[in-house]
């Protein structure tokens, strides 16, 4: 009787252990193919991950005609902005990932990324000439600049990233515009460019609560510009100066 027990405990005891061993295996393989799912729901999200070619516009109607393409949203006015947004361009071709030049149309470019426009001396976002933009929540990585804007009035860059770009931001004879919350690092030469070294005007831009960090030369490198306002940003381990501002 008593030979007859201990074979029941331990019969009891390994069928346990085999239990035990199977729920958590089961448990174990449902958190993991949960994790990965979400995972694949997120690359998978062509609001994250899609591609899509180089961007280039030149004047009003080239805009209109470009949004009627790509079915954008709004139709150009203050109320109703032009809306660019959730895509991913490699700039490995001759052209810039966005290039915009010559319109004062309403628009917003938001949550779109390029990258890789260095090797062909591309830039990420490439402006001229225009009003009335605001580029927010977007990446440029590897680019000869990974934000430029030339001869522009009343425009604004918030929470945007240039890293691994030769220069991050570049403001090149451009009036009146504002840039909040960016954040540039480890870029070749600088981090924030405001250049009128050609006499035309580079004055009264705003540059508020921007990160320059790690980049080669300056973090904000201002040179013959005038009335320019700096409030609240951060500059840290730029290996020139982290300001170095040169007025001629």
């Amino acid at each position: 009787m008593l030979r007859h027990n201990k074979l029941i405990l331990k019969f009891t005891i390994i069928f346990s252990l085999l239990l035990i061993s199977f729920f958590s295996f089961g448990i174990t393989r449902w958190l993991d193919s949960s994790y990965y799912k979400s995972i694949d729901t997120i690359e998978l999200d062509p609001k994250s991950s899609e591609s899509f070619d180089p961007i280039f516009i030149d004047g009003n109607d080239d805009f209109n005609q470009t949004a009627f393409d790509n079915n954008w949203d709004g139709n150009g006015s203050y109320n109703n902005p032009y809306i660019i947004e959730n895509y991913i361009i490699y700039a490995t071709s001759d052209t810039h990932g966005i290039e915009i030049r010559n319109t004062d149309v309403y628009f917003i470019i938001n949550n779109v990324s390029v990258l890789d426009g260095r090797s062909n001396y591309n830039i990420g976002f490439y402006f001229e000439n225009i009003t009335n933009g605001h580029i927010t929540n977007s990446s440029a990585e590897n680019n000869i600049a990974g934000f430029l804007l030339k001869d522009s009035v009343n425009n604004t860059f918030s929470n945007n990233i240039a890293n691994y770009n030769f220069h991050g931001f570049r403001i090149w004879h451009s009036l009146n515009n504002t840039f909040i919350n960016n954040t540039a690092k480890e870029n070749i030469e600088y981090g924030f460019y405001l250049d009128n070294t050609d006499d035309d005007s580079c004055a009264n831009n705003s540059l508020v609560g921007n990160i320059a960090e790690n980049n080669y030369k300056d973090g904000f490198y201002l040179i013959k510009t005038t009335n320019n306002s700096l409030i609240n940003n951060y500059a840290n381990n730029n290996n020139y100066n982290d300001y170095n501002g040169l007025r001629i």
